[in-house]
């Protein structure tokens, strides 16, 4: 959610169309990278393995 915001804010204030899909695109990366690095660490920590 907090990255929703962020992209939003950044998407408006960027001047043109190229500027504002490089945001977007950022912001949609750190968002899966976050939700993978958070499923790595539950499975490492919780289950007790690593594949």
């Amino acid at each position: 959610m907090v990255a929703f915001f962020l992209s939003s804010i950044g998407f408006i204030s960027r001047p043109d169309i190229y500027n504002r899909a490089r945001t977007l695109s950022k912001s949609s990366i750190l968002s899966v990278l976050s939700v993978l690095l958070g499923l790595f660490f539950f499975f490492v920590i919780v289950a007790g393995y690593f594949s």
